[in-house]
């Protein structure tokens, strides 16, 4: 690893091919024991983190009492969408792990630049790989 992380294989199941990875998303209430694993893309253009609304029944998590509105390059300005902010807890097993607040969206699982910046990435498209290590645990020089 060149910069001490966990390596990645890029999706080609997409076109263009994108940046996914595997995360284990549960309620951050101890009382509860669900946790599910779900494929999540890694989205520079996403402010936030989203996550399916169906996830959030699945899981039973608890609604910060904030909403938005959606903004995206899909999006109708005329016709906006609301989207409800919910408290998670999230894994990315050997990287990272931590509680966030994210939005519930009729989307696939998106990681947005609330995660994002808590990483290094790198990619190495010549071998179709990428690394992610967690700021705190970052090596110089490895």
């Amino acid at each position: 690893m060149a910069i001490g992380g966990k390596e990645f294989v890029m999706d080609f199941d997409d076109i263009p091919e994108s940046y996914k990875i595997d995360i284990l998303v549960s309620s951050p209430d101890p009382s509860s024991s669900d946790t599910v694993e779900i494929k999540a893309e890694i989205d520079t253009g996403c402010d936030r983190t989203l996550i399916p609304i169906s996830l959030v029944r699945k899981l039973k998590l608890k609604w910060t009492g904030t909403e938005a509105k959606l903004v995206g390059v899909e999006e109708d300005p005329s016709n906006p969408r609301w989207i409800k902010f919910y408290l998670i807890r999230l894994i990315v097993e050997d990287v990272d792990e931590m509680s966030i607040v994210v939005g519930a969206a009729d989307c696939a699982p998106l990681i947005g630049r609330d995660v994002i910046n808590r990483w290094h990435i790198l990619l190495t498209p010549k071998f179709a790989t990428f690394e992610i290590v967690a700021r705190d645990k970052y090596k110089l020089g490895v």
